[in-house]
């Protein structure tokens, strides 16, 4: 097939062969009549889809879904509820939940990234997975010793409400994306294993299937290990094909993204490459799912990874988008570094250097590659003591066009934002004015405008020196 043409060699890794073997396998399976009768089948959908795949997205927001039920964004008096430090007094309403959508129209941004899950239990009403804090007492989850009690009492209290008044806020929330005509995306944080998971966050499922937790993890997820499912087991992949497709069908998406990098841990320490076939097998699970959730619809649906910064990174996890690219199972791919935008080579997962070109030199279809851009450098600096500490600096509004800027001029296809509403964690409304900039190069600014002079005086930029932000592996 054309699709592996020159990618085999004698110095191949022989998981490779696996993973070419397991594609070629599940597309021979597919019998020859239903590509000519069927006009959502593979060979059609790829060509109905070239347009959708290939649209432009120069700037990409992407929203974790729970954040916009806890009700962070600062009132019209200054108030703001904290996701650290407040209990809310009332739920948030539909109106206040619709406003996270809102403030970023009317900008540059053509597609809303929404995910739909909580650490293991999802935000929406399931059939398959207990939703977020559904029959756990409020007072439990106020109590309850898990580092993020508040904003989980928080995104609860909004649920149950929503729930009780009859209102599907996914729902609600797609529709409002699609009238202030930007494309819905659908999420998953494919491991869900953030750390501070409690009562309201406890898998229903996962509590009657302990053997599907891995035994002895890497040590390099950046959460929660001991929550990590194993994705050597089909249980495990089945399940969350299930969900995904669960997810996908109850709303008007028009695709959905597969988080790698939340959290990026897969399979037992010392077996990840090995196991890299099986996580193919696993796309072409899910492109079976997309696009059978596609005829449903009545339209071809996207197919979207996020995934770790250098192809020799995504292999040490059990990962191979570039097989996944080659063969058509993915139909837009974002690179980004784990949490930070500065590398972090000894933190946990690493953070490293992005390598676009590694990408694109081994991709031979033309598939779009975005760049993610993080909120915060991981840097340095003293205590009153005089001992290093880590500090996670909030980028200013000239950090992020310089950064933009860089994903641009290395040839990516667009930006997506990561965690951009993590500004309100410290009482600051995000820069949004950024939001009519970041798209093209051309329209990134210079000087700073009015609407940035008022944000400056309202919101001072963090005091931190800036020789600790300069040092050599801090940028």
């Amino acid at each position: 097939m054309m699709f592996f043409r020159n990618k085999l060699n004698a110095n191949t890794h022989p998981s490779a062969f696996l993973t070419m073997a397991a594609v070629l396998l599940a597309l021979s399976a597919i019998p020859a009549e239903a590509h000519a009768q069927d006009p959502f089948s593979k060979n059609e959908r790829t060509n109905n889809a070239r347009d959708m795949a290939a649209r432009r997205r120069p700037l990409i927001y992407n929203s974790d879904g729970a954040h916009i039920f806890q009700g962070e964004k600062i009132r019209g008096d200054g108030f703001q509820y904290n996701r650290a430090t407040d209990f809310r007094d009332r739920p948030l309403s539909l109106t206040e939940l619709l406003e996270h959508v809102d403030e970023v129209a009317n900008s540059q941004v053509t597609t809303y990234v929404l995910n739909g899950n909580a650490y293991e239990t999802v935000l929406y009403n399931s059939a398959q997975e207990r939703r977020m804090g559904r029959d756990v007492p409020m007072e439990q989850i106020r109590t309850d010793p898990a580092r993020s009690t508040i904003s989980q009492y928080n995104t609860v209290l909004a649920l149950n409400a929503f729930e009780a008044a009859g209102i599907d806020p996914f729902r609600a929330l797609v529709d409002r994306i699609r009238e202030h005509g930007m494309e819905p995306i659908a999420a998953v944080r494919i491991q869900g294993i953030h750390v501070g998971g409690g009562a309201a966050t406890r898998s229903a499922w996962l509590q009657t299937h302990p053997e599907c937790l891995l035994r002895s993890p890497r040590g390099s997820g950046g959460g929660d290990e001991s929550a990590a499912l194993n994705f050597a087991l089909p249980a495990v992949r089945d399940r969350k094909a299930a969900l995904i497709r669960e997810f996908l069908a109850a709303y008007d998406w028009d695709g959905i993204e597969i988080d790698f990098q939340r959290f990026p841990l897969f399979f037992e320490a010392g077996t990840e490459r090995m196991n890299t076939p099986l996580m193919t097998e696993f796309m072409i699970q899910l492109r079976a799912v997309v696009d059978e959730v596609g005829k449903t619809h009545g339209r071809p649906l996207l197919l979207a990874v996020r995934v770790p910064e250098t192809p020799g990174r995504c292999a040490e996890l059990g990962l191979d988008p570039i097989a996944w690219a080659n063969t058509g199972l993915i139909d837009f791919l974002t690179l980004g570094r784990f949490l930070n935008q500065n590398n972090i080579s000894g933190g946990s997962p690493p953070e490293i250097e992005i390598d676009l070109h590694a990408f694109r030199s081994a991709i031979e279809r033309p598939i779009p590659i975005y760049g993610t851009l993080n909120v915060v450098y991981r840097i340095q600096i003293k205590d009153a003591g005089d001992n290093n500490r880590e500090h996670a600096h909030l980028l200013t509004p000239a950090d992020f066009r310089r950064e933009a800027t860089k994903l641009w001029d290395e040839g990516f296809d667009g930006v997506q934002l990561y965690n951009f509403f993590m500004h309100r964690a410290r009482r600051r409304e995000p820069p949004f004015f950024l939001l009519q900039e970041l798209a093209d190069r051309s329209t990134i600014r210079t000087k700073p405008s009015a609407e940035e002079r008022a944000w400056l005086a309202r919101f001072p930029l963090e005091e931190v020196p800036v020789e600790f932000r300069e040092k050599t592996g801090t940028r």
